[in-house]
């Protein structure tokens, strides 16, 4: 029988549990990463403007995503899920008020400020994404699923 009578609602009104996606799905991004970082001298104007393009649009659909994942797979102290928030935050910074300026070469140093915080929200990610797909009890930084018996863990562990 649902909680709510007539609604058929079986979780309490709260939303479904979110899995980050699999990591693998960027490899567009991977490569701009490594084409932009890997250059020694500014590549031409093309390349930046949609390099940059690509970054910004990773940033703001996925920064959301991984802050939310990370809110919600770990606990509020746990440093992992505070270094993923932060990432996020700085990522949708730098998209929102911040800008390539005139000329290549402050073009190029946004665009590589923009590659260096996409690979750390990528490594972000990644680490969400196992915590997410192995939620065991016992393995530090998985959480019980909502709901679970801990009882029988907590009489044990005293």
């Amino acid at each position: 029988m649902p909680a709510w009578p007539g609604t058929a609602v079986t979780n309490g009104g709260r939303p479904a549990r979110q899995t980050p996606p699999r990591p693998e799905a960027n490899t567009d991004v991977e490569r701009t990463i490594d084409l932009i970082l890997g250059a020694d001298m500014p590549p031409p104007a093309e390349t930046i403007v949609w390099s940059t393009r690509r970054l910004r649009r990773f940033i703001t659909e996925w920064a959301p995503k991984i802050k939310g994942a990370a809110k919600e797979l770990l606990p509020t102290d746990d440093p992992r899920g505070v270094a993923a928030e932060m990432a996020a935050d700085e990522a949708t910074y730098r998209v929102n008020y911040l800008g390539p300026g005139d000329g290549l070469e402050s073009a190029f140093t946004y665009c590589r400020s923009l590659a260096s915080i996409v690979r750390e929200l990528r490594g972000h990610q990644q680490n969400l994404w196992q915590i997410a797909s192995d939620p065991r009890p016992g393995i530090p930084g998985s959480r019980p699923t909502p709901g679970a018996d801990t009882s029988r863990a907590r009489k044990s562990a005293a």
